[in-house]
Formats: C-alpha cells, sequence, structure tokens
C-alpha cells in the first residue's frame, strides 16, 4: 500500500471516526435532554467557536507554510494564542453575568469558552503534524479526544447535567486531543517567544481565516440570532432539526471530498477531462442522495416522534427545512476543491462573504418582525446564492461546466421534488405509524429512482462508474 493511499485512510477515519462518535453522542443527548437544555448549550458553544473557528485557521495554515516549525515558533503560538483567548473567554463571561445576573449560567459560559483554548493551543502540533504528514497520529488524537469526550458527555446526560453535558464533550476531547499531541511531540518547549512572530502569522492567515471560516461563522451567526431574539427551546429544536441531517450528510461530504481532491488533481493538466469527472460523480451522487434527503423532507417527521420522544415534534418543521437545503448543498460540494486544484481558491471570496453577512442581517431584521418563521425563507435563499456563486466562480475556470453539471443533475432533483410532492400531498393527513411510514418513505424512493431511471438511463451510467471508481 502506498503512503499516498494510506494517508487518505487516516484521513478518511478521522473525519469518519468523527461523525460516528458524534450521532451516537447525539442520540443521547436527544434521549436525555429537553429541547431548552439542548437549546442553552448550543448557543453558549455558538458563541466561542465563531471566534474559535477564525483563530484556529489563522493560526494553522500560515504556519505550515513554514520551512520549518521549530521549539520557539510552537511556545510563541502557545503563549500568545492562551493569552488571546483568555482575554475573549473573561470578557464574554463577564457581560453574560451582567445581562443574566446568574452565577451558575456564567460559569456554564466560562467552561464552554476553555474549549477554545485547548483547540488554539493544538494548533502549532496539528500544523507541525501535518507538515510531517503523520497524518495517523492526527487520527488517533481525533478518535481517542472523541471517544473519552463522548463517554463523559453521556454519563453527565445519564446523570441529569442537562446542557453541562453537551459542553463537556467538547470540552474534554480537546482537552485530551491537546495532551495526546504534546506526548506525540518530543521537543516543543523553548523560553524564547516573540510578539512580532505571533503578530506576523495573525497578519499573514486573517485573509484564508476569513475566507475558510465564513460559512462557519455563518452558521454559528444563525444559532447566536435565533438565541438573542427567540427562546433557548427555540434554538433546541432548530440545533435538533439542523443536526439529524447535518451529521450524515457531513459523513457523505467528508468522505467524498477527500476522495475527489486527488482525483480533480490528477486531472488538472486536461481541463476536458476534469469537467468531464465533475460532472460524473456530482450526477452519480445526486442520482443515490438527493432522494435520499428529499424522501426524508416527506416521511422523517414520522420517524422523530416514536424513536425521539414527543418532546422533539415540533422540530420536524426544522427537519424539513434542512432536508429540503441539503438537497441543494449535494450539487456543489465538490466545486471548493475544483477551485483548489486549479489553484482559484481566492476566486468569489467577497460575494460569499457579503452572501453570508446579508444573511445574517436579514435573518436578524426578520426575526424582530416575523419571530423565527423567517428562518424558512431565508436559510434557503442564502444557500442557494452560497451555490449560484460557487458556480460563478468555476464559471471562470471553465465557461461550460455549470452548464454542464446542471444539464444532468436538474432532472434528478426535479423528479425527487415532484414525486415528493406528490406523496407528501397524498399523505399529510394519514395516520402513520413506523412500519407504514418505512413502508411508504422505501416507496417513495423507489418511485423516484424508477422515474429518474425511465427518463434518463444514462444518469445511472454515471452512478454505477462512480461505485465501481
Amino acid at each position: 500500500m502506498s503512503a499516498r493511499v494510506r494517508n487518505l485512510i487516516w484521513i478518511f477515519t478521522d473525519k469518519i471516526g468523527l461523525v460516528a462518535l458524534s450521532i451516537l453522542s447525539f442520540l443521547f443527548f436527544a434521549y436525555y435532554l429537553t429541547p431548552q437544555q439542548l437549546g442553552e448549550a448550543v448557543f453558549v458553544i455558538a458563541i466561542f467557536e465563531l471566534f474559535g473557528v477564525f483563530i484556529n485557521m489563522m493560526i494553522e495554515d500560515p504556519l505550515i507554510r513554514r520551512n520549518m516549525i521549530d521549539a520557539a515558533s510552537i511556545s510563541t503560538l502557545i503563549l500568545f494564542g492562551t493569552i488571546t483567548t483568555s482575554i475573549i473567554i473573561l470578557s464574554v463571561t463577564v457581560v453574560s453575568f451582567l445581562i443574566s445576573n446568574d452565577f451558575f449560567y456564567s460559569f456554564i459560559v466560562f467552561f464552554a469558552g476553555l474549549k477554545v483554548v485547548f483547540t488554539v493551543i493544538s494548533r502549532p502540533f496539528i500544523a507541525l503534524l501535518r507538515k510531517e504528514r503523520k497524518f495517523k497520529k492526527l487520527a488517533m488524537r481525533t478518535l481517542i479526544g472523541k471517544v473519552v469526550g463522548s463517554i463523559v458527555a453521556i454519563s453527565c446526560a445519564s446523570l441529569g447535567y442537562g446542557s453541562i453535558a453537551v459542553i463537556s464533550q467538547g470540552v474534554v476531547m480537546e482537552l485530551v486531543a491537546m495532551v495526546t499531541l504534546m506526548l506525540f511531540s518530543k521537543s516543543w518547549y523553548s523560553n524564547k517567544v516573540s510578539l512580532s512572530f505571533f503578530i506576523e502569522i495573525v497578519k499573514e492567515g486573517t485573509p484564508a481565516a476569513i475566507k475558510t471560516s465564513c460559512n462557519s461563522v455563518y452558521e454559528r451567526g444563525v444559532i447566536i440570532i435565533l438565541g438573542i431574539v427567540t427562546t433557548a427551546e427555540i434554538v433546541g429544536l432548530f440545533s435538533f432539526g439542523k443536526r439529524l441531517i447535518e451529521l450524515p450528510l457531513s459523513a457523505i461530504t467528508t468522505g467524498l471530498t477527500s476522495y475527489s481532491v486527488p482525483a480533480l488533481s490528477s486531472r488538472s493538466n486536461d481541463s476536458y477531462k476534469q469537467a468531464l469527472f465533475l460532472k460524473d460523480i456530482t450526477t452519480g451522487i445526486a442520482i443515490i442522495f438527493v432522494p435520499i434527503f428529499s424522501t426524508a423532507a416527506t416521511f422523517g417527521g414520522d420517524f422523530i416522534g416514536p424513536i425521539f420522544g414527543e418532546k422533539w415534534l415540533n422540530a420536524v418543521v426544522f427537519f424539513q427545512l434542512f432536508s429540503l437545503v441539503a438537497v441543494f448543498k449535494i450539487i456543489s460540494i465538490f466545486i471548493p476543491g475544483f477551485l483548489v486544484t486549479n489553484n482559484s481558491a481566492k476566486i468569489g471570496l467577497v460575494p460569499e462573504v457579503l452572501n453570508s453577512l446579508l444573511g445574517l442581517a436579514m435573518l436578524y431584521s426578520f426575526s424582530i418582525v416575523t419571530d423565527y418563521r423567517c428562518v424558512f425563507l431565508l436559510l434557503p435563499f442564502t444557500d442557494i446564492m452560497q451555490m449560484t456563486f460557487r458556480f460563478r466562480s468555476a464559471s471562470k475556470i471553465d465557461n461550460g461546466l455549470p452548464r454542464l453539471i446542471f444539464k444532468n443533475v436538474f432532472p434528478v432533483i426535479f423528479i425527487s421534488l415532484s414525486v415528493s410532492s406528490v406523496f407528501f400531498l397524498l399523505t399529510k393527513t394519514a395516520d402513520l405509524n413506523l412500519i407504514k411510514a418505512l413502508v411508504l418513505a422505501l416507496g417513495q424512493y423507489l418511485a423516484i429512482m424508477t422515474t429518474t431511471y425511465l427518463y434518463s438511463k444514462k444518469c445511472f451510467k454515471f452512478t454505477t462508474q462512480l461505485i465501481k471508481g
């Protein structure tokens, strides 16, 4: 087995293992926690992740580009990174106390913020291992941290600690991962630290961090805005419905993008072959997963009550929303990798940033007037606009690529949504139990696949080519 294949396997193990453990712990959270408890935890976590995602990206990527990462560099980033994040944590904690006048809630806020400190301390070690291509150690660090974090979180949830259980998962995971990385690194401590080096890294990493963290900042921003203008219960229901779709979608996109980037890179010298590969893999994935998510939008609500309990029934509408959003997200998952392999990652930066900021501004403005119901229009609008900007960026490299992809993918989406609409109208007043819902969901999926096959057998050729590799 070649070194490249081994690296890809460990990258895949790292990402998929993380998602699998997240699914397991999420099932326990859904059983033991109430929507309000989940909402409180998600809101606090989102506040710190808003800072954490940006700071991590700002430090890690510029460090990797250095010719050498020595002990002085690592110690410098650990020291000043810890100081920076500690100031942020203390500031947010003080503000939370002034607003809530609740010591316990302020403690939860402070506890959640520790995750950011541990994550920032880990960044130099992660950069070093990535530079040395030691992906096995990176995967081990993630899995060890996630396993320990999940055990602690599930134990806390079963003992009735509520929102602390959700927060403890991330904090313990990052703490264990940080200690594991330190044990992997033979020599990292140095008393020679340089503030000028830290400032240099920050200046160099800020532009890339803005683009890379744009989508993450938008997602956290939505949670924070909902937490401000609505209640913790609404945030919990929103997060529950979103998480049910996000976890499998993350597993799909993470694994496929890990596969697609090397494949696109190997075809980067031949734009025609690269475009054909992108068309084939996008169509193949759409054939498989668009019917799944559209079927989930129709019948997913009939499974939530019996499986997770009646307390989550009000999350059904959010689950349906994110199922439909996933239908369109699938189409453009390979475009960022296509841009990277053509050294054009900066294309579309400004429109995507403006789209995210505009989406958050519109969400806040309309939420004040219409409560949380505006989410059902604004989230799909923002995601579709993001997809549009991505394809527009791709067209600057290959003008015919968007048309080539849409020509093959649009019939799949149209058929899936049309059949889903028919099934939804026919069954919306029916009293379905778990078995009936499962049979009808399978029937809808088969109806979509059959109709698509009758419309275009060529589409299925792309799917079989994808499976065969």
